[in-house]
């Protein structure tokens, strides 16, 4: 039912209103009919209130509506971003940046804005809203509702305010980070974290160190270090840690919505963990440390008294020294000892030094103390001091005989025992009973016994025991004059004592009547001291007590000193008689008694004046303090003067917890009392006054603590309500001129502006509404406010004024009780007052026993005045409302009136048929709402309400007319829509053709592809057609259109119809042009595309024909056939040179088409530059071919007629070479016989070495001819490599050629091969005819020594000779004289020994001779061989002879057969072993010669080997002597002979013969091998040397080229190169031109200008212009030097090709070491020459790319500067100073955007850095380069480049950073001063008014007369001091003023431009006050 609905609705309504949701003009009956407008703008209402209004942005105004400040919050979201613009809520939306950039502001890893910039509206929208989503953002709009002319405004008001729920915000007051600095914060926390994390690991791991030094000093240094650790840098990093979780804590916020992904290991909680770990650590570590520290400091100490000791006893030792000095000099001069005991003190004083040493020493060594064995040693040098000194004492005093021997042993021994054992003895125990009394006399007295010993016996007695000597001088001092409390200390001090009994003796008296009368006068004192005890007081207060008890005291000692008097009283009964003693002994029973009883009582006594004293103390104390207590509490300020109420609190609440503190002390003192009370103290009367005081004191304490309770409470509601009366007098006036301020309107307010204000209006009523019950509690509060201002002495009572008592008050003079109402007469004093009782006394009572009651004037009239300002402000607010609305209403109706004017016939179209009467209902339904609000309004009069409904009728006749007008223009419109339709589809088409026509155009064809081209004619000609059936097609339509055009020529749509058909036409014309030119310029382009493939091809041949030409061969028809090809080749390219002229014929006809193409259509023919580049290729090409058959022909003339003059002169070289080797053999082959044949072929030899000497300069002839033809060839080789990489870079495919093998090379080898065989001759026949020599010279030495030999010989035969023949005659005349008389002799003449020797002698010149036939027969004449054989003829038969002999005299020789035997045994045993070591040596002979390695040594073996081959022969003659003589000795004794005997001398001989049999045949041998050898060797020697000489050449090759790599660039800066050795050796001779042309004086070897010293210091101190300058040059040099090494390529495979056949051709002559070097070196070669292209090469590359990234890094430099410098004059415009706040604010906000601007231009700053890091690193690596191979003209230097890329880098930071800061500071400057100005404003408006209001009463007081009458003076009086009260009062706001007005002027940054209009504005305030 419509009730329902409208109860229904109602609810929501008031539930709105309720929440103070504006709801203007909208009922519930509007709601539930359907209205669209109200019940769209009703949900708009309820959007705005509780989606947008929360919105809270920096740098809001008060002003400012919700959607204000959403727009300012998206302005400043997007701020910085590149074309986004936030100018509304409507089309700024469109294009979707906004979103993304707001997005991209918070979580910029989710948009890419790049991306956004050239996408679709519609793309980045949908890309904003899915990223948006997934960020909890409802998708409240779809693309399609944005990308519109204008989006709904609060559609994307909405959604924009649902982004700014979701994303962080920064709570007002609270510390936050706003999104431009969230990467700067995480980064910082990052480090933060790293940084912290790193500490505390670096930390915890020394504190986990367990090792500490032994050192003192180390240990203690260490533990100090720790000890500054943890008081110094813990602290620091706690900071640091609580840094860090605040900084989490804000960043929070921002990992929660996802910007930050959060790493393991960065949560505080992770820090936390490892912190306690640290601490943990901390503790442990200091926990171990300090026991060692206390260890080794106690140790420290120890030994600290060691040191002391050891001091100590050395000066001990030191003074006994000297003493027994003194003594031993004494005992020189024979007089007695002096210093005998001190010495013994001395040494018993060391002896216990040394003792308490031991002990500490030990210590030392159990704690291990790292000096203790220092300490040991010092202190056994003291021990051995003190032993020496021992012994230099027994020796001194023994010889004095002070000690007796007996007793100085004993002493010594003692002594030395007691050192030696660890001092575990006394030194006393040790010394005999005799020796003490020696050494005690000698002891020193205590201290201060002479000045005892000094005084007289009568001074003592004048010290009385009862008097101190202390009292005495304090009584003397004091002038005589003493106090009572000393006369009291005095009596007491002179109490009698009993008489003594010296002072009873009498003369006259016997000594029992002394004792009778001594024990008298004994009973007499006992008696007064009792009855003085039962008559002492107690005392009633503290001091007595305190005096009682001091004087008991001195009785309580006399009393127990009488005891001695009792004592000599007993000891007298003695000597008491009979008669007397029975009386004395009555007498002395009863003392004793009343002693006793004396005792028992003074005791008591004592004991209670010490409970009293206790009791008295402790209650006087706790009186004190309730006294100070009440005093303190009476005088407390309860005025209105001291309105600091949370002050009175806590001096309430102290009071109340000292009352209890206090409450347990004074229970216990009254615990106390009662104890002593119920004990029946003697002195009652005093406890009982005592208790009675403390607790009368304590009641009345309670009672003012319930009064300060009372005042805590009134004060506390008087200074509330005066409180709140102020603030709501604030408010109120605050509001007032908010409501003035803000809801003053005219008919310029906007509209939007009013709706929200007459919301935020009907808001600020609702507020007004619930504020009056605010200002009615404080009218009701006000009665029941008490007066505080007569509680204030300075403002006296005027009259009688009621007071009410808030406790009792009991006094002699008055009594008062609670609640009575008394009068209060006089309040002068703060503390007590003048008060009259109901009973009329009058007293002063303490005001604080008092309250003034209400009613309080003061606040009833503050209530008052709020009450009337309230009703004033509600009127103020209707009026406002009444005005805005009809404001608003008149907004409305304007805007139908202007939006219907502005309408057009278009505009009337465009709406839908419902509509039209909509429009006019609207503007009626406005019209009447207008009229409603604008009667009480005060905007619009009479005539303003009369204009406007004219207005309105002038309107609707308007739209009327508007509505007849379009139905007129429909017809027309459908016609103009069906032409321009159709113009629009041929337009299409005719952009389609012109669209495919250009594309062709711009698209080039395969340039080498003739079919293709003809494929594009043939398509183009189809389009063609196309586009003529077009054209006529178009014809027909513009006569059609014309017809229309002249039958409607009014319509407003024919121009725009005739501007498109003209536009469709000219189009036509233009495809139609460019159509045909195409067609040409495609027909062109394939006849050019014909006629160069023709001459490609034409080329391609020719190249390829010299292409592949092979290397020239060493011969000269050849050559002669290369030279006729070439010449046909030339005349066959001319006769083809006509194929070019027709293609730069068809390439110029291209041109002309191409230019026609131009400057019709602008369209530019790229493939005819490419055709025309192509063609000069060729044409280029073409001529390189015509000038390479020319300089070939010329370069193979040269080298013909080279080859002849080498051919020539080698051809004889040759031949003649052969013939001598020929003859070199064969006399070789036959070898002369003897010196003579020998000499003649050595002279024959020495002739041909001669002759081959003399051809020497054919050789050089030869040679030259070579190295021509080589040079030549090497040139025309270059030459032909040069076109063959030409031709290689020019063909796609290279082309396939065979490896040539340069006929230099083989020239050279041949040449080579032939110098060897020359130089093998000449060393063949130098070492044949050095051999020859060596040779003759042997041979006749060796003859020589022969004919010697012969000599010899046969002297040795002719004397054995003689003497056998003298012998053999002897014996035969002795044989005839023994028969003719047996007996003439016994002795015969020669004895069987001699026989046998010479018989043996014999038989070695027989195997002589043998043996020298044998070997010299071959030079021995016939007269000599004859003379021989007759020797040895005439031997034999004196040997026969001589063996007959002595067979005939063996009978006397048997003895001695077993002497001989072993003696040829020895012999036989000797000659074998002389065999093996013969065998031996030939052996190692052998060996060695085996492993000789040059001619030299085999010669020298040769001369050793015939050395020992005459050995061999002497040591065979030798053998062969022994062998006759052991057979002759065997044939003779073999019958006398044992057969064992005789087998061991046959097998010796045996042995001796093999042996000699086979050295000979090795000798042989060997000498046959030695020959052999040594010929081979001379041969291999002739051909090494040969071979050497060329491998010496290859070497010299490869190390020049070597060290040209190695060497080069630097060469001398001279004007002239220097010639190349290498191209000498290799037999290039280059040209020694002179170079100045080419090179100045100053340049180097490349030509780079070399520049001076002051141009290089210049050149470091250049910009970045001079380093690329510089970078530039060095790329030049670094260039010339890779082609340099290009250049010595063709040397290079010369040298490695001629040095491999080297390798290839003699490797059987070259040794092994010799071929790895030689193949090393040219591993070598090609490594480091491909090293240096290769180096060369990268640093070509690496220079280009740092000249790259120079210019880079040089571009983005200057634009930074340029923004620097921007930057920095703007800073410097904010830093200006400024007069006013507006200017300040505004330039506070510039300086916002301004530090979001440099903070967002720090990624430039980072991206310039990483920019001039590239340039670095490449600079560094540029000019690093391969450190091995290291090369001057490759050293690029980068210094330069890389200081001036840091300064830019350092300069950008430094610059960058400066502003940073003084961006900063200027805001911070900024803020402050805004800040502080404000206050000052505030402040100073307040007080500037109230001074004026209080200067005008204040002139009005002077101005009125005095009054007569008491009252009016009264009241004139009262005006007058509440005017001072004002003025008191507002005193501190004008100090607030000054210190706000100094503070703002003293504010950093010199801001204001008018500090003395400030300080001239607070001193007027100053002043008028």
């Amino acid at each position: 039912m419509r009730f329902h609905r409208l109860q229904n609705v109602q609810i929501a309504l008031d539930y709105l209103k309720r929440r103070q949701v504006k709801l203007v003009n909208i009922r519930n009956d509007d709601i539930t009919d359907g209205n669209p407008k109200l019940t769209l703008g009703l949900i708009w209402t309820i959007i705005l209130h509780f989606q947008i209004s929360e919105i809270h942005v920096t740098g809001e105004s008060e002003d400012m509506t919700a959607k204000e400040r959403l727009l300012l919050w998206s302005k400043q979201m997007t701020d910085g971003y590149v074309g986004v613009r936030c100018d509304n809520f409507t089309t700024s939306w469109r294009d979707g940046r906004l979103f993304n950039a707001i997005i991209h502001k918070y979580r910029p890893d989710l948009i890419d804005m790049s991306r956004v910039s050239t996408q679709t509206n519609r793309s980045n929208l949908e890309n904003a809203f899915c990223v948006a989503e997934q960020l909890g953002v409802a998708r409240l709009l779809d693309p399609e509702d944005v990308d519109v002319q204008a989006p709904d405004e609060k559609s994307v008001i909405t959604y924009v305010s649902t982004l700014y729920d979701a994303f962080p915000k920064v709570p007002a007051g609270v510390d936050g980070i706003s999104p431009n600095d969230v990467d700067i914060k995480w980064v910082e926390y990052q480090n933060m974290i790293k940084y912290l994390s790193q500490w505390i690991k670096h930390n915890v791991a020394m504190m986990s160190d367990r090792s500490f030094p032994n050192n003192p000093v180390e240990l203690k240094a260490l533990y100090t270090q720790y000890l500054q650790f943890k008081e110094n840098e813990i602290p620091l990093k706690e900071n640091e840690k609580t840094k860090i979780k605040n900084l989490y804590k804000m960043l929070e916020v921002w990992i929660e919505f996802g910007r930050i992904h959060l790493p393991p290991g960065h949560h505080p909680n992770d820090v936390e963990k490892e912190w306690g770990k640290l601490i943990v650590a901390m503790l442990e570590r200091e926990k171990c440390l300090r026991p060692e520290v206390e260890r080794l400091e106690m140790l420290q100490q120890i030994a600290n008294r060691v040191q002391r000791d050891c001091v100590n006893g050395d000066d001990k030792l030191t003074l006994a020294r000297i003493a027994l000095q003194s003594d031993a000099k004494r005992l020189e001069s024979g007089i007695q000892f002096l210093h005998e005991a001190e010495i013994a003190g001395y040494l018993l004083e060391c002896e216990n030094i040394l003792r308490q040493q031991v002990m500490d020493i030990q210590l030392l060594l159990d704690g291990k103390f790292p000096f203790a064995d220092q300490l040991v040693q010092r202190v056994s040098k003291l021990r051995d001091d003190l032993l020496s000194l021992r012994a230099e004492c027994s020796s001194v005093y023994s010889k004095g005989r002070t000690l007796t021997t007996e007793q100085t042993k004993i002493m010594i021994s003692g002594i030395t025992q007691s050192l030696n054992s660890g001092f575990s003895q006394n030194f006393g125990t040790n010394l005999t009973p005799a020796l003490t009394p020696a050494i005690t006399p000698g002891g020193l007295s205590t201290p201060g016994s002479t000045f005892t010993s000094s005084l007289t016996p009568s001074l003592t007695p004048a010290l009385t025991p009862g008097l101190q000597p202390s009292s005495v001088q304090s009584y003397m001092g004091s002038g005589g004059v003493m106090d009572p409390g000393s006369l009291r200390q005095l009596k007491h001090m002179q109490i009698r004592k009993p008489l003594q009994k010296s002072s009873l003796a009498d003369s006259n008296m016997t000594e029992e009547e002394v004792n009778m009368k001594y024990v008298q006068d004994l009973l007499v004192w006992v008696e007064e001291m009792q009855v003085q005890l039962d008559r002492s007081e107690w005392g009633s207060d503290l001091p007595s007590v305190e005096t009682h008890l001091e004087t008991h005291k001195s009785v309580q000692r006399a009393i127990e000193e009488f005891q001695i008097s009792l004592k000599d009283a007993r000891l007298s009964e003695i000597q008491m008689t009979i008669p007397l003693k029975l009386t004395y002994s009555d007498k002395l029973n009863k003392l004793e008694k009343q002693y006793e009883r004396l005792l028992s009582c003074s005791r008591e006594r004592q004991s209670n004046l010490e409970s009293l004293y206790d009791f008295v103390s402790h209650a006087t104390q706790e009186l004190i303090w309730l006294n100070e207590k009440e005093e303190e509490e009476v005088a407390f300020d309860w005025s209105d003067r001291n309105s600091n109420v949370s002050k009175k609190r806590d001096y309430h609440a102290e009071l109340m917890m000292e009352l209890e503190e206090k409450e347990e002390a004074i229970k216990s003192v009254q615990d106390k009392a009662e104890r002593l009370m119920f004990k029946n103290h003697p002195a009652k009367i005093t406890i009982e006054a005592y208790r009675a005081a403390m607790q009368t004191q304590w009641s009345w304490i309670l009672q003012l603590c319930s009064c300060v309770e009372q005042h805590l409470k009134e004060n506390a509601v008087y200074f509330e309500f005066f409180s709140d009366a102020k603030e709501s007098m604030d408010y109120l006036r605050n509001l007032q001129e908010s409501i003035q301020r803000k809801y003053s309107c005219d008919r310029s307010s906007s509209l939007h502006r009013l709706e929200d204000l007459i919301q935020e209006s009907m808001d600020e009523k609702e507020q007004l509404l619930q504020y009056r019950s605010t200002v009615a509690g404080l009218v009701g509060r006000a009665k029941n406010i008490v007066q505080l201002r007569p509680r204030n002495p300075e403002s006296p009572v005027r009259s009688s004024l009621p007071v009410k008592a808030i406790c009792d008050y009991r006094q002699i003079e008055i009594t008062i009780y609670k609640d009575d109402e008394c009068i209060l007469a006089n309040n002068s004093h703060r503390a007590k007052w003048k008060v009259i009782n109901p009973a009329g006394n009058e007293a002063m009572v303490p005001s604080v026993c008092f309250t003034v009651p209400p009613p309080n004037k003061e606040a009833v009239e503050k209530a008052t005045r709020t009450e009337q300002l309230y009703q004033d402000v509600l009127a103020l607010w209707h009026h406002s409302h009444i005005n805005m609305k009809s404001v608003v209403s008149w907004h409305y109706l304007m805007a139908d009136i202007r939006a219907i004017r502005n309408w057009n016939v278009a505009s009337i179209k465009t709406m839908l048929p419902g509509e039209h009467q909509q429009v006019l209902s609207n503007l009626q339904s406005h019209f009447d709402e207008f009229l409603d609000d604008s009667k009480e309004s005060e905007v619009f009069t009479l005539a303003d309400r009369t204009q406007l409904e004219r207005d309105v009728a002038a309107c609707k006749e308007y739209y009327q007319e508007l509505l007849r007008s379009a139905e007129r223009e429909e017809h027309e419109e459908l016609v103009y829509n069906n032409y321009i339709s159709e113009i629009r589809n041929f337009r299409m088409h005719l952009e389609a053709h012109e669209e495919h026509l250009i594309r062709q155009i711009r698209t080039p064809l395969e340039r080498d592809d003739l079919e293709q081209s003809l494929q594009r004619i043939t398509e183009h000609g189809r389009k063609t057609a196309e586009l003529n059936k077009l054209k006529e097609d178009l014809d027909v339509m513009k006569e059609k259109c014309e017809l229309f055009l002249r039958q409607a020529a009014v319509s407003p749509s024919v121009p725009t119809l005739s501007s498109e058909l003209t536009v469709l036409i000219q189009s036509m014309s233009q495809v139609y042009s460019m159509s045909s030119i195409y067609m040409d310029k495609l027909k062109t382009v394939s006849l050019v595309v014909k006629h160069s493939q023709s001459a490609e091809a034409l080329v391609k041949f020719y190249e390829s024909k010299l292409y592949v030409e092979d290397a020239m061969n060493s011969d000269v028809k050849s050559i002669e056939t290369v030279i006729s090809t070439l010449k046909q080749w030339r005349t066959e390219i001319d006769e083809k040179q006509e194929v070019f002229h027709d293609m730069e014929d068809e390439l110029k006809r291209a041109r002309l088409i191409s230019d026609r193409m131009f400057k019709a259509h602008n369209e530019r023919d790229f493939d005819l530059d490419w055709h025309k580049e192509k063609a000069d290729q060729l044409s280029e090409r073409w001529q390189n071919i015509h000038s390479q058959i020319d300089s070939r022909l010329r370069d193979l003339d040269g080298i013909n007629k080279s080859l002849k003059n080498y051919r020539d002169t080698y051809s004889c070289l040759d031949e003649w070479v052969r013939e001598m080797e020929a003859a070199q053999l064969k006399a070789q082959e036959n070898k002369p016989e003897d010196s003579k044949a020998l000499a003649e072929l050595l002279n024959k030899q020495k002739v041909l070495v001669a002759e081959i000497e003399q051809k020497q300069s054919r050789i050089d002839e030869c040679q030259k001819y070579s190295e021509q033809y080589s040079s030549a060839i090497k040139d025309y080789e270059l030459q032909l490599m040069t076109f063959s990489a030409m031709v290689d870079s020019q063909h796609k495919s290279p082309l396939k050629k065979r490896r040539m093998q340069s006929s230099s090379d083989a020239i050279q080898q041949e040449f080579m091969d032939l110098r060897t065989r020359y130089t093998a001759l000449v060393t063949l026949m130098t070492q044949y005819v050095k051999f020859a020599s060596e040779t003759l010279k042997r041979t006749e030495d060796e003859e020589r020594s022969v004919d010697e030999e012969k000599r010899e010989h046969g002297d040795k035969v002719s004397k054995l000779l003689h003497w056998t023949k003298q012998t053999l005659n002897t014996d035969g005349n002795a044989v005839k004289d023994s028969n003719a008389n047996t007996d003439a002799s016994n002795k015969p003449q020669v004895s069987v020994e001699e026989m046998v020797t010479k018989k043996e002698q014999i038989a070695e010149a027989l195997r002589a001779t043998q043996m020298m036939l044998n070997k010299h027969s071959d030079r021995m004449t016939e007269e000599e061989r004859e003379k021989a054989q007759e020797q040895l003829k005439s031997l034999n038969q004196a040997f026969s002879e001589l063996s007959q002999q002595c067979l005939d005299q063996t009978t006397s020789a048997e003895e001695s057969l077993l002497e001989k035997h072993k003696e040829f045994t020895e012999k036989l045993e000797e000659m074998c072993d002389n065999l093996t070591l013969t065998e031996n040596r030939l052996i190692g002979h052998q060996q060695q010669t085996e492993s000789a390695e040059s001619v030299t040594d085999l010669q020298q073996y040769q001369h050793e080997h015939q050395a020992l081959q005459k050995d061999v022969l002497t040591n065979a003659s030798a053998l062969n002597e022994v062998i006759a003589s052991t057979k002759n000795f065997l044939e003779e004794n073999r019958n006398k002979l044992m057969p064992d005997q005789i087998a061991i001398i046959e097998s010796k001989l045996e042995e001796a013969k093999s042996k000699a049999k086979l050295i000979n045949q090795r000798a042989e041998e060997s000498r046959k091998d030695l020959e052999k050898v040594v010929t081979t060797a001379i041969k291999q020697e002739s051909e090494k040397a040969a071979a050497v000489e060329r491998l010496e050449e290859s070497k010299n090759k490869i190390e020049g080229l070597l060290d040209w790599i190695s060497n080069i660039g630097s060469e001398k800066e001279s004007g002239l190169d220097q010639s190349d050795p290498l191209s000498n050796e290799n037999g290039n001779l280059p040209e020694q031109t002179s170079t100045k042309g080419l090179i100045g004086e100053n340049d180097d070897a490349n030509g780079n200008a070399l520049e001076t010293t002051e141009n290089d210091s210049g050149r470091e101190t250049r910009g970045s212009k001079d380093a690329s300058m510089d970078l530039n040059k060095q790329y030049d040099r670094v260039k010339a030097h890779h082609q340099e090494i290009l250049s010595q390529q063709q040397d290079l495979i010369m040298a490695t090709q001629s040095a491999q056949a080297l390798l290839e051709r003699q490797a059987n002559v070259l040794s092994p070491e010799e071929k790895d070097k030689l193949q090393k070196n040219i591993q070598e070669l090609k490594g480091r020459y491909e090293a240096s292209l290769t180096q060369a090469e990268q640093q070509m590359k690496h220079v280009q790319c740092v000249q790259e990234e120079l210019k880079k890094f040089q571009d983005d430099c200057e634009e930074f500067e340029g923004w620097l410098n921007q930057s920095e004059g703007e800073i410097q415009g904010l830093g200006a100073p400024a007069a006013s706040l507006n200017i300040l604010s505004d330039k506070l906000q510039r300086q916002k955007s301004f530090s979001e601007d440099v903070i967002s231009h720090k990624g430039d700053l980072r991206f310039i850095t990483i920019s001039g890091q590239k340039v670095l690193d490449v600079a560094k690596a540029c000019g690093m380069g391969d450190p091995a191979a290291k090369n001057p003209l490759l050293d690029v230097d980068t210094s330069g480049t890389c200081s001036t890329v840091k300064d830019k880098l350092d300069s950008a930071a430094s610059r960058y950073k400066a502003l940073h800061s003084q961006c900063n500071q200027l805001g911070n400057n900024l803020k402050d001063v805004v800040d502080k100005y404000k206050k000052y404003d505030d402040s100073s408006a307040g007080l500037l008014k109230w001074l004026n209001i209080s200067e005008e009463e204040a002139r009005k007081q002077q101005s009125d007369a005095i009054a007569a009458e008491p009252q009016t003076l009264q009241k004139q009086l009262e005006e007058t001091k509440a005017l001072q009260g004002q003025m008191t009062g507002h005193q501190t706001s004008v100090d607030t003023l000054r210190k706000i007005a100094e503070s703002l002027i003293t504010s950093e940054g010199d801001l204001l431009s008018n500090p003395e209009e400030i300080q001239e504005t607070v001193g007027e305030g100053g002043e008028k006050k």
